[in-house]
């Protein structure tokens, strides 16, 4: 056995440690992707859990008060639509933010008060400007929302929409009031 054949051994099984070290990387490439995803999505739900509870706040809040809850509800929107403006949500957890932030742009613009209470939010050209430009980006998708959710039989009333997630049983006969839009 001379150096050659030694030095063929070697390389082979260098070979075959580095195709072993890829196919780890590999691996734990994509086990990081998942996690991250996971993690991703994860971190809106908590989001969308916390403008839930800020929803609720603004409503519950006293009057003096209720300018300072909405402000809050406002940063979490805010914080959302950055998110979405900029990427930096996977796609899969895009899926589920953008309908749900075109839903509470169009409740927040069809509450009278807090409609008045979004404009007065707006203390300089920069407050709220990805909430802004989500809206001007999806101002479609929200047009329709407000007129899916709209139960207002008083064309003189403000448009009012339903709770977030809720169809009209009406809808519900037709196979494809669920479908998305």
């Amino acid at each position: 056995m001379d150096a050659n054949f030694w030095a063929a051994v070697a390389a082979i099984a260098s070979g075959f440690t580095a195709a072993i070290t890829l196919f780890i990387a590999w691996a734990n490439h994509r086990v990081t992707l998942a996690a991250e995803k996971s993690y991703d999505f994860n971190s809106c739900l908590t989001v969308v859990f916390q403008v839930g509870q800020a929803l609720r706040q603004v409503r519950d809040a006293p009057d003096d008060k209720k300018e300072f809850e909405f402000r809050e509800l406002l940063n979490l929107l805010e914080a959302l639509a950055v998110g979405v403006n900029d990427k930096l949500i996977q796609a899969a957890t895009r899926k589920m933010v953008e309908p749900f932030l075109a839903e509470c742009y169009a409740y927040l613009k069809t509450q009278p008060s807090l409609s008045e209470l979004l404009k007065n939010s707006v203390t300089g050209e920069g407050t709220f400007c990805e909430l802004y430009k989500f809206a001007s980006i999806n101002m479609t998708q929200i047009n329709q929302c407000i007129g899916r959710y709209n139960v207002s039989s008083d064309p003189e009333a403000p448009e009012v929409i339903r709770p977030l997630g809720t169809v009209p049983a009406a809808d519900l006969k037709d196979e494809n009031a669920l479908a998305v839009r």
